[in-house]
């Protein structure tokens, strides 16, 4: 790394505001929470899908 870039990454960490002053209102927040549940949801129905092919990667095999 040259030192022009260090020292443009040095100046830009240091004229971040120190405080975000954020606000997350209730209808963000609740699509947040269905994003996280639909794809909750989502990744159940792919392991669903794909539970055979899933146990097969882990099964022992047994000799005969």
């Amino acid at each position: 790394m040259t030192k022009t870039a260090l020292l443009l990454m040095v100046g830009m960490l240091l004229l971040q505001p120190l405080d975000a002053f954020a606000y997350i209102d209730p209808t963000s927040g609740g699509l947040l929470i269905q994003l996280l549940l639909g794809g909750l949801a989502g990744l159940g129905v792919i392991a669903r899908l794909y539970w055979g092919k899933i146990q097969k990667v882990f099964r022992r095999k047994t000799e005969k």
